[in-house]
């Protein structure tokens, strides 16, 4: 299983949280997600996942949101292009090799990302963002 680090760097706001999972487990996790955007008429998906980031800083501090907030959120990460020429194609398609770490930034009023790669196993958080920083 490959750990995949998500960090919040924003104004005002710092948060991480840590997802293990394989490719099935992304892909459910996707489909899930899917779902129940449609479900709740968010369409389309990109427009529920900006309002979930604008809004992660009380989704993420409320307890009663935290763990479901964390789910869409790992679910949109998982399918966001690599930015890496060496590894093209979406994070999840390195979940098999590599540990993961991705921070999300706000620059300008737009959301950032920056994905980093750790061989696998470094087996915790603080080793994984030490290594990819």
């Amino acid at each position: 299983m490959a750990m995949v680090l998500i960090d919040f760097d924003l104004p005002d706001f710092q948060d991480s949280f840590a997802w293990e999972g394989d490719e099935n487990t992304a892909q459910r996790a996707a489909e899930a997600v899917r779902q129940w955007t449609t479900r709740a008429v968010f369409d389309p998906l990109d427009e529920y996942m900006l309002r979930t980031l604008v809004q992660a800083p009380l989704l993420l501090n409320d307890p009663r949101t935290r763990e479901g907030t964390q789910a869409a959120i790992t679910a949109f990460v998982l399918q966001l292009p690599t930015q890496d020429v060496d590894r093209p194609g979406v994070i999840c398609d390195y979940l098999a090799a590599c540990d993961i770490a991705v921070t999300i930034r706000e620059t300008a009023r737009q959301f950032i990302y920056r994905v980093g790669f750790a061989p696998r196993r470094l087996n915790n958080k603080r080793k994984l963002t030490a290594a990819l920083r």
